[in-house]
């Protein structure tokens, strides 16, 4: 290393307002955002959903309509307001061509709040609602060590973020008919992620480095969402929500610090550096569908949806693999679940059972990042690869609920799940707990 005193190059300046390392190209930088974010990721809240495997799209008969299907709010009966929390434990397995590293965490989070009201015209009677939901969790914590003879030492990577992804819904929904309800919502998107990234290494004698950059963020963003259930017969219901692209802008500022010392001892050091920017995400159309048997002492159902996350624009142009642009860096993804509800005959008390099958939207992954010196210049380089799924995303979910003289509902869930996938390098294991709380009061 040159004792003086290191510039940023004009790209890393740029590079460094997400936090992220300088990857092979400034495309799979933005895949690279979108997988810290987990803004792909928003799968809901509620813990009678939840507890149904979050198989509510033909049912949504509540404040949680909200969030599964706007028409769905047109069903539910008089006020309603709600509220919940989610608590969640996940461990995280980071194993580099043999050297494994393992994280554990827990975080508590705010789950919703939300309120319906009906207002009665002549003809018919409409429902508004209003809600705040934790629809996603973009907390993260992981180590990555690894020893690299072609770098001359030994290099770990740590990463800490906490931050959540909300949705502020407002929605309006009605029945055409007795058989047939429609409803629309307009979503904001917001998400204020903190995050540390700690790049360290140790070489030959005494030489090491480390590098070090504090971000604070703020995504914002809106959405559309149309809904409609139909009830097909006496006990057969169906429901449509299609979502339209969602329009993000991300900004963050923060400080990076850079020092270390040469192999005789001694150290050296540059001055902290204040970064700002923005970037700017269109993430693409979700469809989805479901249909549900409904009983007087039971209900089944199943939910389908689609998106094709190969139309996910990053700053108007959509994301490619920047050695072969034919190639994919994302993919179309299905995803699927089931729940039932089963409540006990002659009691208030309902017995929940779900599953969700959740694919990853990511061909690749990150692998180790590093810091690259030229001159007086530095930059950190980040290895990337395409992955192999060993394990897709599922999860598992149980609920009980409770309703005291028809009018509060509580209601309690669990989920378990994990996923696997590989690179030549690295393999990633994640398992997560997560449990919901919710209750909601009807007048």
């Amino acid at each position: 290393m040159v004792n003086t005193k290191k510039t940023l190059s004009a790209a890393f300046m740029i590079l460094l307002l997400l936090g992220l390392p300088a990857a092979s190209s400034a495309q799979i930088m933005g895949v690279l955002t979108l997988q810290r974010l987990s803004t792909l990721d928003t799968w809901g809240t509620g813990a009678k959903a939840w507890g149904m495997g979050g198989a509510y799209t033909s049912i949504s008969d509540d404040a949680l309509g909200l969030i599964y299907n706007p028409a769905g709010i047109a069903r539910s009966r008089g006020n309603e307001i709600s509220f919940g929390m989610h608590q969640l434990w996940q461990d995280v397995d980071e194993n580099y061509a043999g050297t494994m590293s393992s994280t554990q965490g827990s975080y508590t989070a705010f789950g919703h709040i939300a309120a319906l009201i009906p207002y009665e015209t002549y003809t018919t009677e409409m429902k508004f609602g209003f809600g705040v939901f934790r629809v996603g969790s973009s907390n993260i914590e992981y180590i990555r060590d690894a020893e690299r003879s072609d770098l001359g030492g030994n290099l770990r990577n740590v990463f800490l973020q906490t931050g959540n992804i909300y949705h502020y819904k407002f929605a309006v929904a009605g029945n055409l008919s007795k058989n047939i309800s429609i409803g629309g919502s307009f979503v904001i998107w917001d998400q204020s992620p903190n995050f540390t990234e700690e790049i360290s290494y140790v070489g030959a004698g005494d030489s090491s480095y480390v590098f070090t950059d504090n971000v604070t963020a703020d995504l914002d963003g809106v959405s559309f969402e149309f809904g409609i259930i139909a009830r097909l017969s006496t006990f057969i219901h169906a429901g449509f929500v299609f979502s339209t692209p969602a329009w993000i802008t991300y900004q963050g500022s923060g400080t990076e610090y850079y020092d270390g010392t040469y192999q005789d001892g001694s150290g050296w050091t540059t001055d902290p550096y204040p970064f700002y920017g923005e970037e700017k995400f269109t993430l693409p159309m979700n469809f989805r569908a479901g249909t549900s048997l409904q009983a007087e002492n039971l209900i089944v159902s199943l939910d389908i949806s689609y998106a094709d996350y190969r139309q996910t624009e990053y700053n108007g142009q959509k994301m490619y693999y920047d050695n072969d642009p034919t190639i994919d860096i994302m993919k179309q993804v299905w995803s699927y679940s089931a729940g039932a509800e089963l409540t006990i005959p002659w009691t208030a008390l309902s017995v929940r059972a779900g599953y969700m099958f959740q694919p990853l939207p990511f061909r690749g992954m990150d692998e180790l990042t590093y810091v690259e010196e030229y001159e007086n210049d530095f930059w950190l380089n980040t290895e990337w690869d395409f992955a192999t799924v060993k394990e897709d995303r599922h999860y598992y979910t149980a609920g009980l609920g409770y309703v005291f003289d028809d009018a509060l509902a509580v209601d309690a869930a669990v989920s378990f799940g994990s996923f696997e996938r590989s690179t030549a390098w690295l393999t990633e294991k994640k398992v997560t707990t997560e449990f919901v709380a919710s209750a909601a009061y009807r007048f």
